[in-house]
Parts: structure tokens; sequence; C-alpha cells
């Protein structure tokens, strides 16, 4: 009789161990989903932020692109507002010389004018 209870103690030991171990792998099943789902999570936001990176580094390249674009548009429209001021220079140069011609004619037309 005595070793019968001391086996009945014996096993209510050990099923009193069991059902911690039991609560413990539940636990412990509990924290690995979550944390699971934390990884997933985690990974979605990675995911995310990898692919707006990627956006971000096109937007740049296609930037860079219309920047130097431009910087070669601004180039040759400088080259032309040159141009157009050497021809504007010109222009004057010969309207003041053909200024300067008639000035002579007309000086001479009134000497002749003068004389008669």
């Amino acid at each position: 009789q005595r070793l019968t209870s001391e086996k009945e103690l014996y096993f209510d030991e050990m099923g009193g161990k069991v059902e911690e171990a039991r609560r413990c792998v539940r636990e412990a099943c509990a924290e690995v989903t979550k944390v699971k789902g934390d990884l997933a999570e985690a990974t979605g936001r990675a995911d995310a932020a990898e692919r707006r990176v990627k956006e971000l580094e096109e937007s740049r390249k296609r930037a860079e692109q219309r920047a130097g674009h431009a910087g070669r548009e601004a180039e040759r429209l400088e080259a032309l507002r040159r141009d157009a001021e050497e021809e504007l220079e010109e222009f004057k140069a010969a309207k003041t010389a053909e200024i300067e011609a008639l000035k002579g004619s007309v000086s001479e037309f009134e000497a002749v004018v003068a004389r008669v």
C-alpha cells in the first residue's frame, strides 16, 4: 500500500511536471507564431522600402538626364545669344557706316546746292 501511494505521488508529481512542460511548449509555440508574424511584417516593410529606394534611384537618374539635357540646351541657347549679339554689333557698325556715308553725301549735295 505504501508503495502504491508513493507511486501515485510520483505520478502526480510527474503529471504536474508534464502539464508545466506542456504549458511552456504552448507559450513557446505562441511566441514563435508571434515572431513569425513580426518577421513577415518586417519583411513586407523591408520589401516596400527597397521598392521605394529603387523608384527614387530611377527618379534621380531621370532628373540627372533632364538636367544634362537642360544644360546642353542652355549652352546651345547661350551660343545663339552670343551669335545674335555679334550679328547685332555687325549690323550696327554697317548702319553707322551707311549713315556716315549718307552724311558725307548730304554735305556734298549741300555744297553743290550752295554753289548753284
